[in-house]
């Protein structure tokens, strides 16, 4: 929702700066697409350079710099997310699923049905 809303911004802001210059500018859906172009990585700088020397500038380390900034906190809070949801897991099951004690129950099983004694110091 978040990114929405950044984005939504950007390509108001985007439109406005250099709707009547840039062919990529024109009009609201080939904004967004222009920016998503650009997060992946497929800009003409010099084009927006060109339109608007100052602000084409100022725009476009603005933009990278919140969006990647963004990206990279939603991607984070993804692995952490994971990783605590994992980690609350396995203390949960403590040691049930440890081998030494799968291997000493089934020997204690195996000995039991075949009837011999055993030892419990084992």
């Amino acid at each position: 929702v978040i990114f929405g809303i950044v984005l939504f911004a950007y390509t108001q802001c985007g439109y406005h700066l250099f709707g009547c210059q840039l062919e990529t500018f024109k009009d609201f859906k080939s904004s967004i697409l222009t920016l998503f172009r650009l997060i992946l990585g497929d800009f003409d700088f010099r084009a927006m350079e060109t339109a608007s020397p100052a602000l084409g500038r100022v725009f476009f380390l603005c933009y990278v710099f919140f969006v990647f900034f963004f990206l990279l906190n939603m991607f984070l809070a993804i692995i952490n997310d994971t990783y605590s949801q994992v980690k609350g897991a396995g203390e949960s099951d403590l040691n049930n699923f440890e081998l030494g004690d799968y291997f000493k129950n089934g020997y204690n099983n195996l000995l039991g049905q075949a009837g011999f004694a055993r030892n419990k110091n084992i």
